[in-house]
C-alpha cells in the first residue's frame, strides 16, 4: 500500500488534544454520573519547517505571564486574565486551527457498528478524529499544492489521553482507507497526505505544540459547557482570526458541530452562542 520507501516530503504538523472525555455510554446530564456532556477533538496545524518554534512560543507565554508553577502550559491552571492573553496570542501564530464539538446527549447510546468493527475500545474517539482530519486533510491539500504543486505529508502529533489505543487509531484509519465509499457525507480523509509512520502519540507535558492544541481545545470546551461555573465564550472567539475557513465561513470547516444536524434544538442559548458566532445556523 505505502512501499517499502519512508514517508518523504512532510509539509505540515498537525498537534491534536481534546477536552471533556469520549465515553457515550452515560453521559451527563442525561446520567449524572456518566462522562462529560460535550468531547471536543482540536487540531492546530503548523508547516513542518514552524514546528521548533513551537518551543520557543510557549517558553515566551510563560515568561510573558510569569508562569513559574509545573513544566508545562496548561489552559485549566491559568486564570481569566491568562486564558485571554493566550489565546490571543495563539491568535497572531502562523498556522490554522481547527475544532470539533460533539454534543454528547444528541448522541447518546450512539453505536456506530462500522467504526467500532475496527475501532476496539474507542470508537466515538476515532469517529471524532476521522471528522476533525477530513477537515484538516482537505485544507493541507490545498496549501499543498498552491505552495508546492504537489501533496505534502501531515505528521500528526497526538496528545497521549489516559485510555486511547494509539495502535488501534491506525488500524482504524486503515480500515478506512480500504473503503470504496465514506460513510459519512460531510467529507472523507485525503489519505494521499497521511502515513501510519507519521503518527506520534506524545505526552503532553513534552510537546510544545500539544499544549498549544489544548489551548484551542480547552476554550470551546468552556464556551460549550453551559452547565459550569465558568462558562464562557470570549476565549473562542479570541481564536477566530486562526479558524480555518471555506472562504469566509468557518462553520462546517475551521468548528464543526456534531451531530451534523444544524437544528440541535437540545441545546440552550448560552450553548449556541459560540457556534452562532462562528456561523452556525439554527
Amino acid at each position: 500500500m505505502y512501499g517499502d520507501s519512508r514517508p518523504k516530503n512532510v509539509g505540515f504538523v498537525a498537534y491534536i488534544d481534546e477536552a471533556g472525555d469520549p465515553g457515550i455510554r452515560g453521559v451527563q446530564p442525561v446520567d449524572p454520573n456518566g462522562a462529560s456532556e460535550w468531547f471536543i477533538v482540536s487540531a492546530v496545524v503548523v508547516r513542518a519547517e514552524n514546528d521548533p518554534k513551537s518551543v520557543e512560543w510557549v517558553r515566551q507565554v510563560r515568561t510573558d505571564l510569569r508562569l513559574t508553577q509545573g513544566p508545562q502550559l496548561h489552559y485549566k491552571t491559568l486564570n481569566t486574565s491568562r486564558r485571554l492573553a493566550v489565546c490571543e496570542r495563539l491568535a497572531k501564530l502562523d498556522c490554522r486551527i481547527f475544532v470539533v464539538a460533539s454534543h454528547k446527549p444528541n448522541m447518546h447510546q450512539y453505536r456506530n457498528d462500522r467504526a467500532a468493527k475496527a475501532g476496539g475500545q474507542m470508537p466515538f474517539y476515532n469517529w471524532c478524529t476521522r471528522v476533525l482530519l477530513e477537515r484538516v486533510t482537505a485544507y493541507c491539500r490545498r496549501k499543498s499544492m498552491t505552495e508546492w504543486n504537489e501533496p505534502r505529508l501531515i505528521r500528526l502529533d497526538l496528545s497521549r489521553a489516559g485510555g486511547l489505543n494509539y495502535d488501534q487509531l491506525i488500524a482504524y484509519h486503515e480500515y478506512l482507507r480500504r473503503q470504496t465509499k465514506p460513510v459519512l457525507s460531510a467529507g472523507k480523509i485525503d489519505w494521499d497526505m497521511l502515513h501510519p509512520d507519521l503518527y506520534r502519540p506524545v505526552e503532553s507535558h513534552l510537546s510544545a505544540g500539544v499544549q498549544i492544541a489544548d489551548i484551542a481545545a480547552s476554550a470551546f470546551y468552556q464556551a460549550a459547557h453551559s452547565e459550569q461555573p465558568n462558562w464562557d465564550v470570549q476565549y473562542a472567539k479570541a481564536l477566530g482570526p486562526r479558524l480555518a475557513r471555506a472562504g469566509r465561513t468557518i462553520a462546517n470547516h475551521g468548528v464543526v458541530l456534531m451531530p451534523f444536524q444544524a437544528n440541535l434544538r437540545q441545546l440552550n442559548d448560552r450553548q449556541r452562542a459560540i457556534f452562532e458566532h462562528y456561523g452556525f445556523d439554527f
